[in-house]
């Protein structure tokens, strides 16, 4: 008799083969659980709903006092008393709504955040209030919508009714004719069915079956037919309807005008500024209302590129501001020149159509263009820093309000990464890797090191084709590494040998085919809510997105390095039948707070393993599955006739062994807690390969560490333990 021994799960999740060609010591499958530092296979702790915030709110921060959501309103009635409220008001439109917290970090255990209002523009508050610096020096003109109109338009029709007649043998009862304004609608008559309904319908066929120039169609209701001119307008009003009838068929009415046609009205819209001018708009027409229409020119100036570059916010209301991307005094005293059309009025006047505020530029600011704030901060030393577009900006040291003038403001600064190295037009993210700055764009990685003196931060390094899309998914991992998720899959920086130039390793490798599939499934919009943080009771990395975490298990004392999956869920029963279910939740924002991972999704915080001392768990079902094992014989067949388990907890084990249909699954047993002391649990089937599935089934903690396949040969032969 043979065995087939798993002796452990150290490689953890395994994607790279098929499923017959994967070697033991890994998992084909590993859901709800991870790898221990045993090498054992642990399911998961429960997601426990902590707190139920009321709508409004937006993002998800800490400090060291408590968790905050934000919002753009009054802290609103029923906020939990674990989380804390920041309002974050526009600075130009003040009834805009806050949408977003792109990211946040603390300085001085004060919040940094960029945040994102409805309009699309992003601006930083430093512990609530704005940073002046990042609202530097543009001209500016606010508007309002004040009037206009939008008609739809009709086309002019004409009726009349079948009122009489009789089918004929000689088809003398007909309607030969019908002209308007002379053009004649068709060229064949149509004979009365003995119904004057049915009559009615087929003289409708006709007049849609011939075209006309102009073009008429009608349709007919029981007697009645009713004509319609071709096109919306007033051109057909007036035109005379004629009928021409033989035989005993009556109409209702002859000699008739067609009516009613309205033509098409909307006011409209377009703006230049300058004396040049400069363009800064197509066209947009009055619709609904003035606040709706307001709002409408808004975007179409945010959309248009012409030879001076604006930008528009909406006020909520009816007003609009437009802003010069340009900053400086240079736009001061522009003129706004509206067109309008078809009754479209503003409060545009004489005495009120400049722009102003732009405000000079400092001396020794070395600038030459508006600072844009970015999606991503980070505070680093003394320093906040940002990205822009391609420039790495960072703040007056001591200071994360001071950014600009850096002879007044000691330590603030920038640099133009695109200026050396092509790929950086866009940057991401920032990292701390050995004291210096990994600075991340979608294709490109710079290692610069930083100085107290912003003339003195120099370029060290560039790694190309490689990069993140997600900026929340850069995270240091231990001493040297840091973890990103690039469009290849997940990756790390590390240093390449002593001189601690950075390279980067394909840690992910084993689960990359997993990663790009669910990437795929994931837009542009989410790819900036992917998550990378360390779950910090025992070091694990876990990669978050949407529905799905990637869990990295690594102790090198142990020799673990293996990857699994979470699904966020909350297991249910339904009321009526008794049945259990787990209902997933997406991850919107994911923070880590007094040795906790925390996790919002909707209005909702949920907290990895519970807030108290002890973890919980649920009775979410963990899953993992081991290759199709062979025994080292893969072409001969095997008669399994019994299985052993080490496992603590309640455990379902399945056996697969049909490596064509891995749909078919025997259930083996349900083992608690390890077997070896009893005699092997009976197991039957024959087949080349054997696969294993467990899959927990109590409430509490549990775990796998091995299992035992006891089997013979069909001819006898002892193929020995395995």
């Amino acid at each position: 008799m043979g065995t087939i021994w798993v002796k452990e799960f150290t490689g953890g999740l395994d994607k790279r083969r098929l499923p017959e060609t994967t070697p033991g010591g890994v998992l084909l499958e590993a859901v709800n659980g991870h790898i221990s530092r045993g090498g054992e296979f642990e399911k998961r702790a429960a997601f426990v709903n902590v707190a139920a915030l009321p709508a409004g709110t937006v993002g998800l921060g800490y400090n060291t006092t408590s968790m905050w959501v934000w919002g753009s309103g009054a802290q609103p009635a029923g906020l939990p008393s674990n989380v804390k409220y920041q309002q974050l008001v526009h600075p130009v439109s003040p009834a805009l709504r806050l949408t977003a917290i792109n990211s946040f970090d603390l300085y001085r255990d004060k919040l940094f955040v960029s945040a994102t209002f409805e309009d699309g523009t992003t601006y930083y508050y430093y512990n609530g209030v704005i940073v002046a610096d990042w609202v530097f020096g543009t001209a500016q003109f606010t508007f309002q919508v004040t009037g206009g109109q939008q008609i739809t338009g009709v086309r002019a029709t004409a009726s009349f009714k079948i009122t009489g007649g009789s089918k004929s043998s000689s088809n003398a009862n007909r309607v030969n004719q019908i002209t308007i304004g002379g053009v004649v609608l068709w060229h064949d008559a149509v004979e009365h069915t003995g119904n004057n309904n049915t009559t009615a319908t087929a003289v409708a066929a006709m007049i849609n079956k011939w075209v006309t120039t102009p073009e008429y169609t009608a349709v007919a209701d029981g007697n009645t037919v009713r004509i319609y001119a071709g096109v919306v307008g007033t051109a057909a009003n007036g035109k005379v309807v004629h009928i021409t009838l033989t035989g005993n068929v009556t109409v209702d009415h002859n000699d008739f005008a067609m009516a009613s046609g309205v033509n098409p009205l909307q006011s409209t819209i377009d703006m230049k500024i300058g004396t040049a001018p400069y363009d800064i708009m197509d066209p947009v027409g009055w619709t609904k209302d003035n606040a709706t229409t307001a709002k409408a020119v808004a975007a179409a100036i945010n959309v248009f590129h012409g030879t001076r570059d604006f930008r528009a916010e909406w006020d909520g209301d009816t007003g609009v501001t437009i802003i010069a991307q340009l900053p400086g005094t240079v736009m001061n005293g522009l003129v706004v020149t509206p067109t309008y059309t078809n009754g479209f009025t503003t409060n545009i006047s004489g005495s009120h159509n400049t722009l102003s505020g732009g405000a000079a530029q400092p001396a020794d600011d070395k600038t030459d263009k508006p600072y844009l704030p970015g999606e991503f901060v980070m505070t680093i030393g003394s320093k906040e820093y940002t990205v822009s577009g391609p420039t790495l900006y960072w703040s007056m040291i001591g200071d994360p309000t001071k950014w600009s003038n850096p002879t007044v403001n000691t330590g603030a600064g920038f640099v133009d990464l695109s200026s050396y190295a092509s790929g950086s037009e866009q940057l991401m993210s920032i990292a701390l890797y050995q004291r210096n700055l990994a600075v991340f764009a979608a294709e490109s990685i710079q290692i610069w090191e930083t100085n107290s003196d912003p003339d003195k931060y120099s370029y060290l390094q560039v790694l190309n084709n490689t990069g993140t899309r997600s900026p929340h998914s850069v995270c240091q991992f231990g001493d040297n590494d840091i973890y990103y998720l690039d469009e290849s899959g997940v990756r790390s920086l590390r240093a390449r040998d002593s001189s601690n130039a950075a390279a980067t390793s394909d840690v992910g490798v084993l689960i990359d085919p997993m990663v790009l599939e669910k990437l795929a499934s994931v837009d542009m919009i989410d790819r900036t809510r992917i998550f990378g943080l360390i779950e910090p009771v025992d070091g694990r990395f876990w990669l978050m997105v949407r529905d799905l975490i990637f869990v990295f298990s690594y102790f090198a004392g142990a020799k673990v390095s293996a990857w699994s999956t979470y699904i966020p869920s909350l297991p249910g029963v339904d009321p009526d039948t008794g049945e259990e279910f787990d209902t997933p939740f997406n991850i919107e924002e994911a923070i880590t707070y007094r040795r906790r991972i925390y996790v919002r999704s909707g209005d909702n915080i949920y907290c990895y393993g519970g807030e108290p001392a002890q973890t919980v768990y649920d009775r979410t079902e963990a899953m993992a599955q081991t290759p199709y094992l062979d025994a080292n014989f893969p072409a001969k067949e095997k008669d399994y006739v019994g299985l052993d388990i080490a496992c603590d907890g309640v455990w379902e084990v399945d056996a697969l062994m049909d490596t064509a249909n891995q749909e078919a699954v025997d259930k083996v047993c349900i083992a608690e807690d390890s077997t070896f002391d009893d005699n092997r649990i009976p197991m039957t089937g024959r087949a080349t390969h054997v696969s294993l599935r467990f899959k927990s089934r109590s409430a509490t903690k549990a775990k796998v560490g091995a299992a035992l396949v006891h089997y013979t040969t069909p001819d006898g032969e002892d193929d020995g333990s395995r």
